[in-house]
């Protein structure tokens, strides 16, 4: 298992899902995680993101 999926669970604090994934041993499955787990890292820093602004009058 790549270690930037292993750092992407580290960062989302989602240990059980690296543990899982490393078990499979399945190299497409590995990158479909990743990517999906990219996914939820960018969207999760958009909403961060729409939130700091919104608290700050920016949108309206």
């Amino acid at each position: 298992m790549g270690t930037d999926l292993t750092e992407l669970c580290r960062q989302l604090r989602l240990a059980h899902v690296v543990e899982y994934v490393a078990q499979q041993q399945d190299e497409q499955m590995n990158e479909l995680v990743e990517r999906l787990l990219v996914a939820e890292k960018e969207g999760r820093r958009r909403a961060k993101l729409g939130s700091s602004c919104s608290r700050r009058g920016f949108l309206t």
